[in-house]
């Protein structure tokens, strides 16, 4: 019975969802349980993360690794984090960004009313009091973002470093090591030796990987430079010389590369991601 249920979840698994982020392993094929919807699970397959559908009436169960009957699994569906509230129903002068309470990795950029989803680039984290992405340990997103369940207790793997975990105690979280020459291993629920898991540590990433100096010349890259100190009250950012959909933030002096979500182009005028037809960008490659 439990083979014939496993197969069926291969044979009418729903349509991939290329877009789904989320931290699998880079090798093999492995299933993991889908927070917001107890019907659904996340195939890892290769690095590669998609939802599938179990056959109807069945539920997924993480211990067990297969569709399953709802009362032989116990699965309760969290909410789906909603879009945070709080843009200006105008733009002003300096763009506003608000940070995504569930996901270190992702902020909203406020334009018109409307929060944009972005994403940092790999290996950072948005840094809600200066609004830049940030390297995680600077960033003060995981203590203050991370969302704990205020009942009981519970294992997390750590974002960034494998030889690292987090634990949730009544809704207070706790940044743990694990003894040396161990890490944490999310199946099993403790740190175990290294060749036992399949993980890799997100490296911060180094300058010239993020973009630095000058893009004026025939390289592509920023026009013009970062200043060596942040403001108080704004971020200064910096257009791409080849590519209108590439802007900069600037954190103490580097800039950091972004990426405006498909069909918009950065304004350097309202530092926002914008229509292509109102931002008028004029960068070589387009």
């Amino acid at each position: 019975m439990i083979k014939l249920v496993f197969l069926a979840i291969l044979a009418y698994a729903s349509a991939a969802i290329p877009t789904l982020d989320y931290n699998c392993p880079t090798t093999g094929q492995k299933f993991f349980r889908y927070p917001y919807d107890c019907s659904k699970f996340i195939e890892c397959n290769n690095g590669a993360a998609t939802i599938q559908d179990c056959i109807m009436g069945l539920h997924f169960s993480e211990s067990l690794n297969y569709c399953d009957f709802p009362d032989s699994v116990g699965c309760v569906a969290e909410q789906i984090p909603a879009a945070p509230e709080g843009c200006p129903e105008t733009n002003g002068e300096f763009a506003v960004f608000l940070a995504d309470a569930s996901d270190c990795r992702r902020y909203y950029e406020c334009d018109w009313g409307k929060p944009i989803l972005m994403d940092c680039p790999e290996g950072l984290y948005f840094n809600h009091e200066l609004d830049v992405c940030d390297y995680p340990e600077h960033s003060g997103c995981i203590q203050k973002y991370f969302n704990c369940p205020e009942e009981g207790q519970h294992m997390y793997p750590h974002p960034t470093r494998c030889a690292k975990f987090l634990e949730c105690n009544k809704g207070l979280l706790v940044e743990h090591d694990c003894f040396p020459s161990t890490v944490w291993n999310a199946d099993l629920g403790f740190c175990d030796f290294e060749e036992n898991v399949d993980c890799v540590d997100v490296e911060e990433p180094e300058e010239e990987d993020i973009g630095s100096g000058s893009g004026s010349g025939d390289e592509p890259g920023p026009v013009g430079e970062c200043p060596l100190l942040n403001h108080n009250d704004y971020v200064d950012f910096l257009t791409h010389s080849h590519d209108c959909t590439i802007y900069y933030m600037c954190d103490w002096g580097t800039p950091i590369q972004m990426t405006c979500p498909d069909g918009l182009h950065f304004n350097p005028t309202l530092n926002v991601c914008d229509y292509p037809w109102d931002a008028g960008c004029t960068a070589e490659g387009f």
